[in-house]
């Protein structure tokens, strides 16, 4: 457990404590000074909720000017950069969740925009709770604020689900749209712990049903869908950095295990990374493998 508090933040970390399939690993609030920049990859969903002054939130090129009212959203394995404003910088909670189950809530939370979104303050009461609590008695126990901070990110998201029209899910929706909404969810999500069964489970279908659906429509298996998808992003991250390294990338693509992801790599490309990082710079002749 690791605490930060001074006058204009206050910061939460506890990296190992889980319930469940969620994880609530750290949160916090910060006053920015003017201009205050971040650029940065995290392996985990990172909501921040802006209260006051403004900012601007940077991801996939896409600049999104924000004000108090608003968030934006930081997704696992995701370059992002956010900046607080010169003459008005903002201030803000922040809430990080990950886990197996954490696709699924980004999809029940079923925000308009992929990155940003609009609250009402008073949704972040839960959070300022605990902060509160914590400020009080810094050394409460940490399984009482594990528990506690999960119960608070619950409350939020159910702050955001009653205040929606609910997701139409009385019946399964048409073949197309399941296509259509799974490649969606691989491509939003590919660097989170997701897999075909927890896909199925957040298109409300069986896992069965949704594989054979898939291959049928795409004549792709959802696995090696997935699996070629992740490889893609890896593919980019290795051209945009040929230093970076083989372990952060396989993180950041979704397949945390290096061995698992050399194996992967090699069997959509024909390459390891580094001989596809060597092909890639000229290095190679392209007519041997390794």
């Amino acid at each position: 457990m690791e605490i930060s508090s001074q006058e204009n933040m206050f910061g939460y970390h506890e990296l190992d404590r889980k319930y469940g399939g969620l994880i609530v690993p750290l949160f916090g609030y910060e006053r920015n000074a003017p201009g205050h920049t971040e650029q940065t990859v995290r392996d985990y969903y990172l909501l921040h909720f802006v209260v006051s002054g403004r900012g601007v939130f940077r991801a996939d090129g896409e600049d999104y000017a924000l004000r108090a009212g608003q968030g934006f959203i930081m997704e696992p394995g995701k370059r992002a950069e956010y900046r607080a404003d010169e003459a008005d910088p903002w201030e803000y909670y922040w809430i990080a969740f990950r886990g197996i189950d954490a696709p699924l809530f980004m999809n029940a939370l079923n925000f308009p925009n992929r990155y940003y979104f609009e609250f009402a303050e008073k949704v972040l009461e839960p959070l300022k709770g605990i902060i509160a609590e914590l400020k009080a008695e810094p050394l409460l126990n940490p399984d009482y604020v594990a528990l506690k901070v999960n119960a608070a990110f619950l409350e939020i998201a159910a702050q955001f689900v009653k205040n929606r029209a609910p997701l139409a899910v009385p019946a399964p929706p048409k073949s197309e749209a399941i296509v259509d909404a799974a490649l969606l969810y691989f491509e939003r999500h590919y660097a989170g712990d997701i897999n075909v069964a927890k896909t199925a489970a957040a298109l409300n279908v069986s896992r069965a049903y949704f594989t054979t659906l898939f291959k049928n429509t795409t004549g792709v298996n959802p696995k090696d869908y997935l699996r070629a998808v992740r490889i893609g992003k890896a593919r980019d991250l290795f051209k945009k950095d040929p230093n970076l390294l083989v372990a952060d990338a396989a993180v950041r693509c979704g397949i945390p295990d290096p061995p698992l992801f050399i194996r992967a790599f090699k069997r959509e490309t024909g390459f390891t990374p580094k001989a596809y990082v060597r092909l890639s710079e000229g290095a190679g002749s392209g007519n041997g493998r390794s």
